[in-house]
C-alpha cells in the first residue's frame, strides 16, 4: 500500500487490517496518501482518544469515512498525521497548545473542618486526594506547637 501511495498507520495498531486496507484500495475508507499529506509538529500531544474524536469529527464534515471505531484505532502518530492532512491549521499543531492533563485526584474544601478527625480507611489510595485539612490549619497547628515549645524553652531558662 506504501508503494501506492498509502500512509498507513503502524502495523500494530488495530486498525491496521487487511479488511480495513482493501476497504481503503477500493476508495470506500480515506487514509492520507503521500502527495496529499501535510506533516505538522505537535511537540505535547494530547490523548488518543482526544485525536481520533477531532479527527472523525473533521472527517465526517468532509464526508470521509475512516473506519476509526472503538476497538479498531490507529496509533497517535497516524492520527496526527491525518488530522494534520484534514485540518492543517488545528489547534493541536500551533506551538502553544499545551493539552489538558486528567486531574489524579480530587481534593475537598475543609474550611469547615468536616473532615477532621477522621480514621485513615483501609483502602489508602482510594482516599489519597482527599485533603483532611487545610493549610491554614496546618499552619495555625504548627505555629501553636512551636509556641508551646517557646513557652516550655523559656519556663527551663527561668529556672535556672
Amino acid at each position: 500500500m506504501l508503494r501506492n501511495g498509502f500512509l498507513l498507520p503502524s502495523y500494530k495498531s488495530s486498525l491496521c487490517q487487511i479488511k480495513w486496507m482493501q476497504k481503503v484500495r477500493s476508495g470506500h475508507y480515506w487514509c492520507p496518501k503521500t502527495d496529499t499529506a501535510s506533516l505538522r509538529n505537535c511537540p505535547d500531544p494530547p490523548r488518543l482518544d482526544l485525536i481520533i474524536e477531532h479527527l472523525t469529527n473533521f472527517a465526517a464534515d468532509s464526508k470521509l469515512k475512516t473506519g476509526i471505531t472503538e476497538r479498531r484505532k490507529p496509533d497517535r502518530k497516524w492520527a496526527l498525521l491525518a488530522l494534520a492532512t484534514l485540518k492543517p491549521d488545528h489547534a493541536f499543531f500551533r506551538k502553544d497548545f499545551v493539552p489538558k492533563k486528567p486531574v489524579d485526584s480530587i481534593l475537598a474544601d475543609n474550611s469547615d473542618g468536616f473532615f477532621d478527625s477522621l480514621p485513615a480507611g483501609p483502602h489508602k489510595k482510594r482516599f489519597k486526594g482527599i485533603m483532611k485539612e487545610n493549610e491554614t490549619s496546618k499552619l495555625k497547628r504548627s505555629l501553636a506547637h512551636h509556641e508551646l515549645l517557646m513557652k516550655k524553652n523559656q519556663q527551663r531558662l527561668e529556672e535556672l
